[in-house]
């Protein structure tokens, strides 16, 4: 009953994230698009999603899928990885009550430009 529950909010979120997600960029598991949300399930209280682009990144975009995450899944957590050339893998870690940033951002955006996760003016509210 509770791996059927895990499966059921495992299903909802990756739905969600995949509507957010595509309304901003494109779905690819090749890194031929701006991200990649992992379509399987591996029996974690997690999704993952891997970023092609670095201007894809915004902190609204985090924000949203933290409040995913709030809305539907406590205690489940988002694990957002870079897959760009000559970068580290790393990444964050959403969960519905906090932000782990496991990156050096000026570090990176010294190395990939101040596009990198910023909040364009059209997502400013």
């Amino acid at each position: 009953m509770i791996e059927i529950m895990r499966e059921s909010t495992w299903e909802i979120v990756y739905q969600k994230m995949l509507l957010i997600l595509s309304t901003r960029g494109k779905n690819d598991a090749f890194g031929d698009g701006d991200f990649w949300l992992v379509d399987d399930d591996w029996g974690a209280n997690q999704q993952k999603v891997c970023i092609f682009n670095p201007e894809f990144l915004t902190l609204k975009l985090v924000d949203d899928l933290k409040n995913i995450l709030r809305k539907n899944a406590l205690n489940w957590s988002i694990i957002v990885t870079l897959e760009i050339p000559d970068v580290p893998p790393e990444g964050v870690i959403i969960s519905d009550s906090s932000v782990e940033y496991l990156w050096d951002l000026v570090v990176l955006r010294k190395k990939l430009g101040n596009c990198f996760y910023h909040t364009p003016k059209a997502e400013i509210r």
